[in-house]
């Protein structure tokens, strides 16, 4: 298997039209391999606009792993839509687990030397975000759900935890604690679409401001604080087939 490395090309250029060349160190190429990772559960409206944002990215080295999270209606959409995409593998979970234990599953799927870039099945990459991404080694893209990380660094944090939302955040955090770093791009380099069925959606069990999330962010919190923090979960993850 291919691994990824940073090289520099070097190119000539000719002077004055004659046959003296010099070289030209034009800046370093990067090559990275990539997973796009995908939960989607009731998506069946959006998957095919996120998927053809991702197939028409400048960054060509990637792949896109999708889980469908026990929903029908997006199975059979995926199943209408999927011979558009060459690199597009289909994952399928009778059960209705939750987006991190899809993330957990599919993440498993991946080597350790490739690169995972976790994205939303409603929203919309723009055109170079993968390009831009790859310039980095642990980052997020304005939002904590819009990781990038190795699947050997990710694999030094477990897993995503098992929780409904906001296990993200935790993440991100977890992976901070081992890292002592990471990346935040301050670009925005996607569309996220508001809806009433995302996660954070306000006035749902799982939205901004509600106790769920209000519980789980203090989990984060005090974990962060600690003196002797957890930074390994063991990954609980869904059953998964592949289409």
């Amino acid at each position: 298997m291919f691994n990824p490395k940073l090289y520099q090309r070097i190119d000539v250029e000719i002077i004055n039209h004659k046959d003296e060349i010099k070289p030209v160190v034009l800046p370093p190429v990067i090559i990275k391999n990539v997973c796009v990772v995908i939960s989607a559960y009731d998506a069946a409206e959006f998957i095919e606009e996120c998927l053809d944002s991702i197939q028409v990215q400048t960054y060509k080295n990637f792949r896109i792993l999708l889980g469908i999270d026990g929903c029908k209606k997006t199975l059979n959409k995926v199943k209408e839509i999927m011979g558009k995409y060459e690199n597009l593998q289909v994952y399928y979970s009778k059960k209705n687990s939750g987006v991190y234990l899809m993330f957990n599953a599919l993440s498993e799927l991946v080597d350790d030397n490739e690169y995972i870039q976790f994205f939303g099945a409603d929203d919309v990459m723009h055109p170079d975000m993968l390009e831009k991404m790859v310039k980095h080694e642990v980052a997020i893209s304005r939002h904590v759900g819009v990781l990038f990380v190795q699947a050997k660094e990710l694999r030094k944090a477990g897993g995503f935890r098992p929780w409904r939302c906001a296990a993200d955040a935790d993440m991100v955090l977890r992976l901070r604690m081992i890292r002592h770093r990471r990346e935040k791009v301050e670009e925005i380099h996607y569309y996220r679409r508001l809806h009433p069925k995302q996660l954070t959606a306000v006035g749902t069990k799982t939205g901004n401001g509600s106790e769920l999330r209000r519980e789980y962010q203090q989990i984060t919190a005090e974990n962060y604080k600690s003196e002797t923090p957890v930074t390994y979960i063991k990954p609980k993850k869904s059953k998964i087939i592949k289409l």
